[in-house]
């Protein structure tokens, strides 16, 4: 068994240290630029490797960038295979300065024309052979400029006679359709799943509808970055709650994607519901934890854990 993932619309990372604070009209000097292959696909792959668990990073590529990409993920021996498209691959920029102030710019997405029906069919059946038997289809971040919820619908209705599990991890836009597919798990963060359920973390007259959905099986992750996560599970919701004096509130990039890879990893294992979560939690906070753009590792999930508690709410 193993774990496939596919970006529709990976980027370039660049990740920029400067000499001083960032202010409006001055020259920011960098003493430390690093590239990294992007995209939450991307980013699931680096980590499950990291676990040492068997994965296949899918992602779509274009013009000179999408070659450096490429690239980039054989300089970090990610399993790959890609698919060439029009346009040119994004670079997503995070600048940090000496007081630990981030900011992050995503690019848009490569291709100015949209994508047709036709395409989309075709980008789904080239990927959907990467997967077996009791593999997981992992599928997260934006979609290319005019795929829509058909893309989603044709490769649910088309993994289940290959007992597929549909992972998913979708950009706001999608989340309404998305939530009514044949998933078994998905992530999304508060700020996507609150405008159609309205409801926080610390307020949960809401989530019950929610709640209802995990009763055939379905298992959803809901994220607020610090402030903790929830998991809806068997018709039940957990919280996990982290320590109070271990909490990162800087913006810190791939903790969701850390997160998840952790939970779904731990899934396909037959890891029950609760420890997994821990777990996932625990890769979270070790990746906001870390300098700049360092994913979980197994050691740095395994330093946390202590810090993370799971209770029913």
């Amino acid at each position: 068994m193993k774990i496939v993932t596919f970006t529709p619309n990976p980027a370039i990372d660049l990740y920029a240290l400067t000499t001083e604070k960032i202010s409006p009209n001055e020259i920011a000097k960098t003493t430390k630029e690093e590239y990294f292959p992007g995209g939450k696909g991307i980013n699931i792959s680096r980590v499950l490797l990291s676990f040492g668990f068997q994965t296949t990073s899918l992602f779509c590529t274009a013009g000179f960038n999408g070659q450096k990409l490429a690239n980039l993920c054989r300089e970090f021996n990610i399993p790959f295979s890609a698919r060439n498209i029009h346009g040119e691959t994004r670079t997503n920029i995070i600048f940090e300065d000496t007081e630990k102030n981030r900011y992050k710019f995503n690019f848009m997405p490569p291709n100015s024309e949209n994508c047709t029906t036709e395409e989309q069919l075709q980008i789904a059946e080239w990927l959907i052979p990467h997967c077996i038997k009791n593999d997981i289809l992992y599928i997260g971040g934006s979609l290319l400029n005019g795929m829509d919820s058909y893309f989603y619908e044709y490769i649910s209705e088309n993994i289940k006679e290959k007992n597929i599990k549909l992972a998913l991890d979708v950009s706001s836009k999608n989340i309404k359709e998305i939530i009514k597919l044949d998933f078994k798990y998905l992530k999304a963060d508060i700020s996507e799943i609150s405008p159609l359920f309205d409801f926080k973390l610390n307020k949960l007259e809401d989530t019950y509808s929610l709640k209802d959905m995990t009763k055939n099986g379905k298992e959803i992750i809901i994220s607020d970055s610090s402030n903790g996560s929830l998991l809806f599970t068997e018709g039940k919701i957990y919280r996990a709650i982290i320590d109070d004096e271990i909490k990162n509130k800087n913006l810190c990039c791939g903790c969701g994607d850390s997160m998840f890879a952790v939970y779904l990893m731990n899934r396909i294992k037959n890891e029950d519901t609760l420890t997994s979560f821990k777990y996932a939690n625990s890769a979270g906070l070790a990746c906001a934890k870390a300098n700049l753009y360092r994913l979980a590792t197994k050691e740095t999930t395994e330093k946390y854990l202590e810090h993370v508690n799971v209770k029913e709410i």
